[in-house]
């Protein structure tokens, strides 16, 4: 804990102490007689303070700003590796269970998963000065050097540390990590990984994951020099999670975006499309149809077009977000229009955002239309007036399946999730209807969209987003219709549980993005209370996590530890 403003790093300030700390600010002072979260003494939970619980030795918390005392459950159980070329503390300390520095195996877990714990003890009293003593003097020269490379903004407490050393050598270097005062708190020598393809490099790796204390250090290379500075802290990106949804409100169409509700009030501007109540189909198809409403949008990341399927993978991706972690951007915490409502603001975001989505259903009882924009892109500058003077020229472009069962999957997500959490009974029922009305258009169709059908012409004013595999969103919509109807009491959720377990990608868990979303419908499953049997939901879960280890030796296999072959879209 954290109680005054004298003393060290974590005690300077309440943003030191719950940032990089991550411990809890006292304002009125220390609490006697009990052990501190992340230090160690204790026998039992009555030793730690507050809501702390004692393991193996240490009070730990797993929601340490008591936000919400509930937690995820089905989390699974860490896969054990077989440690190599663990680096030496100085003086030696075991740990309790070392950092592989290979590439792991991956077998699958046979049991049910459990809330997996920290299994390296923190040392006493963590803060920016090191704990581990350490002897003088037998320090490498500390001097710059830009082929020794490690992450600039910092390692998280407890996660794997890799640092790069860019060197022609195919022998071992020794390595040390130093502190400010060149103190040496953890030694060992590097693994030969040699030619990276992405880099072109020829490297080595420093597995530093044994070194937990919190503080500034720098890696040091016999011969070659040291990385700049860099920090070990439980959490290095406190503002990032409010920043990246606070995009979604300044992206926001067809409402006016006020600076109080902005990250930087800078960004304030008026309503873009204020007026997209009324857009006529593209001439070619739905000629007998009304005008679309979609009003109520997000805009594109890199337009002013709105693209049902992909937009249907951004709003899963929030709304899983929050179904798999409660606490997750509940009322009040994004700052938007609509918080104080009492219903979490993330939940309130992504409705607004998908207004739009079930308008794109035509009057004529046809498939959804793929998306909606300008028939001519939109000059890179330009201003608010001048992007909504071309609305003139602004249509709802041809039909696919793909996006009507987009349709059948945001709206099915969203009636369970206001349903949850006590919403209005009119807007849940306008929303499940939506998605009911969109499954049974798609429901024995396979037509991709086309834009030689209506469209000003391919990639012409917005992107076309073809998907000629249909079945995945089959899968995707039956598994969040499923899951909706047995929420809500469905008289239709056999016949939904059904589509889902008779597709073929039922249990399969793969990468996801807007035009593959197997893996979105398997973790809905995993994620939300169903009847599924208890072998379908253990495949369920050792496909994800099976899927997982398969991300885990990629970023291991790469010579800079990264996900270059999973890419996101």
């Amino acid at each position: 804990m954290c109680h005054h403003e004298e003393g060290n790093f974590c005690r300077l300030s309440k943003e030191n102490c719950e940032g990089p700390c991550g411990k809890l600010w006292l304002p009125s002072g220390p609490l006697n007689g009990c052990i501190a979260l992340w230090e160690q003494g204790c026998s039992t939970d009555g030793d730690c303070c507050q809501h702390g619980e004692c393991r193996q030795g240490s009070c730990e918390s797993d929601d340490p700003w008591l936000k919400n005392g509930s937690t995820p459950t089905n989390k699974p159980t860490p896969v054990p590796t077989d440690p190599t070329k663990a680096p030496t503390l100085v003086p030696t300390v075991q740990p309790t269970t070392p950092k592989p520095t290979n590439s792991p195996t991956a077998p699958l877990p046979t049991t049910s998963p459990t809330t997996p714990v920290p299994t390296k003890t923190p040392t006493n009293n963590p803060t920016n000065e090191p704990t581990t003593p350490a002897p003088q003097g037998g320090g490498f020269p500390d001097v710059y050097s830009d082929k020794v490379r490690i992450n600039q903004v910092g390692y998280l407490r407890f996660a794997t540390k890799v640092g790069i050393i860019v060197d022609d050598s195919t022998s071992p270097m020794e390595w040390q990590v130093q502190d400010a005062a060149g103190s040496v708190l953890l030694s060992g020598i590097t693994t030969v990984y040699g030619d990276d393809s992405a880099s072109l490099d020829h490297v080595h790796q420093a597995d530093f994951s044994l070194l937990t204390d919190l503080g500034a250090y720098k890696l040091v290379v016999d011969g070659i020099g040291s990385s700049l500075e860099f920090h070990i802290a439980p959490s290095l990106y406190p503002n990032l999670p409010h920043e990246a949804m606070n995009y979604f409100y300044f992206h926001r169409m067809g409402t006016e975006i006020e600076g109080e509700h902005l990250v930087d009030d800078r960004y304030a501007r008026a309503a873009l499309h204020p007026h997209d109540t009324d857009v006529p189909a593209y001439p070619g198809w739905c000629p007998t149809c009304d005008d679309f409403d979609l009003l109520g949008s997000w805009a594109d990341a890199g337009d002013f077009g709105i693209y049902t399927v992909n937009h249907a993978i951004s709003a899963w991706t929030l709304l899983n977000l929050h179904e798999m972690f409660p606490v997750a951007f509940g009322d009040g915490e994004l700052n938007l229009p609509e918080s104080g409502n009492s219903f979490p603001d993330v939940l309130d975001e992504v409705d607004y955002g998908s207004r739009f989505v079930r308008g794109m259903l035509p009057s004529d009882g046809g498939l959804a239309s793929h998306k909606a924009h300008n028939h001519a892109w939109s000059a890179f500058t330009i201003t608010v007036e001048g992007e909504n003077a071309a609305a003139g020229a602004r249509s709802a472009m041809g039909s696919s399946t793909p996006a009507t069962y987009a349709v059948a999957r945001v709206n099915a997500q969203l009636a369970r999730m206001w349903s949850s959490k006590g919403g209005d009974a009119a807007h849940i029922a306008t929303l499940w209807s939506a998605a009911k009305d969109a499954w049974n258009r798609a429901d024995g169709t396979a037509k991709s969209y086309s834009a030689m059908e209506a469209s000003p012409g391919p990639a012409m004013g917005g992107g076309d987003y073809p998907d000629g595999n249909t079945n995945d969103d089959r899968y995707a919509a039956a598994c969040e219709m499923y899951l909706s109807a047995y929420a809500l009491g469905d008289d239709d959720v056999v016949l939904y549980k059904s589509a889902t377990t008779s597709n073929d990608h039922f249990t399969q868990m793969s990468q996801w993005d807007w035009a593959t979303v197997t893996g979105a419908g398997t973790l809905s499953l995993y994620a939300v209370d169903n009847d599924l049997s208890n072998p379908d939901k253990m495949w369920i879960e050792e496909n994800i996590v099976s899927f997982a280890n398969q991300i885990k030796m990629a970023i291991d296999s790469e010579g800079y530890p990264s996900n270059l072959k999973y890419g996101s879209e």
